[in-house]
């Protein structure tokens, strides 16, 4: 029902190798309902910060002003056009699904080759030795002290350290860590005296 949505109704989901922060935002149309108004307000705000904008559009009628305006507005971001209700109509050439026979693979395929480009998968464990688990551990405890820090409003100096620390070992992870560093980092917060 037109009008219906007026606050931003948001979920995450996983996709086979996309993690996607969705947000349902009202439709777009003219009205002089003010509440209504509002929510169009925050689709605005939301579709400039968004990354992925999908536009679902009802197949069994056709498109209006406003979502062809939509649909020009937001295509210099990732853009999908999707029919919904592809159950009322014969089968067209668009992207088309069906929310009510549960039938949105062509959406989630869309999804996962619009950012294929930018996802890398790993065919490999990353942390595939005790050693690369336990520098795992101590960079988060690490992370978790300098948040500890910057709770209790200690110096921004002082959390630095752990957030160093925490790097420090990551890179050691990698394998981006010298012998040298690794003295310099170890005898760094020493004082060695008779």
């Amino acid at each position: 029902m037109p009008g219906t949505t007026r606050d931003l109704v948001e979920g995450v989901i996983q996709l086979e190798n996309v993690t996607l922060h969705l947000i349902d935002t009202a439709g777009l149309r003219a009205t002089s309902d003010l509440i209504e108004q509002l929510g169009i307000d925050r689709t605005f705000k939301v579709l400039d910060e968004a990354e992925l904008v999908i536009i679902v559009l009802d197949a069994s009628r056709g498109i209006s002003a406003y979502e062809k305006e939509l649909i020009r507005m937001t295509d210099t971001k990732k853009q999908i056009v999707v029919y919904n209700k592809n159950d009322l109509v014969q089968s067209s050439a668009q992207l088309s699904i069906s929310a009510l026979n549960h039938d949105i693979k062509p959406l989630l395929d869309e999804i996962e080759r619009i950012f294929a480009a930018e996802i890398m998968v790993i065919d490999q464990d990353i942390l595939n030795n005790d050693r690369q688990i336990g520098l795992a551990k101590q960079a988060l405890s690490a992370l978790d002290q300098a948040l500890a820090a910057l709770n209790d409003g200690m110096e921004l100096d002082i959390v630095l350290i752990d957030i160093e620390q925490a790097y420090q070992l990551l890179k050691s992870i990698l394998g981006e860590v010298k012998q040298e560093d690794l003295l310099d980092t170890l005898f760094s917060s020493f004082c060695l005296g008779k």
